[in-house]
């Protein structure tokens, strides 16, 4: 995607490199919150903001997603299934789907 890359290049001084790892990190926070979103059209759009923050960084989505990994899991897992309404029950699945195809499966071991 154009514009994605300019973040990203060049030298930052360490003071902006530290304000810029900063930011994405708050992204991916951000995004990972919404992996369980009811919408489909959201759930998918953030699938490909990971991909594309994967290719950038060169690590894998399950690594970006690590740090956030208890938070997720929490959100996911914090009541029954059948206590959400349907879209809600669907975004959980989708995420939970989600996390499992990576390579190593997110969330493989939680409960």
């Amino acid at each position: 995607s154009p514009g994605l890359e300019e973040p990203f290049q060049g030298a930052p001084a360490p003071r902006d490199e530290e304000k810029q790892r900063a930011a994405f990190n708050d992204m991916v926070k951000f995004l990972s919150q919404e992996l369980a979103a009811p919408n489909s059209t959201v759930r998918s759009n953030v699938q490909k903001l990971l991909g594309e923050f994967s290719q950038l960084t060169g690590k894998g989505v399950g690594e970006l997603l690590e740090p956030e990994k208890k938070t997720l899991a929490a959100n996911i897992f914090k009541r029954k299934l059948t206590q959400f309404p349907v879209a809600v029950q669907i975004g959980h699945l989708d995420a939970l789907t989600y996390c499992l195809s990576l390579k190593p499966a997110l969330l493989a071991g939680e409960q």
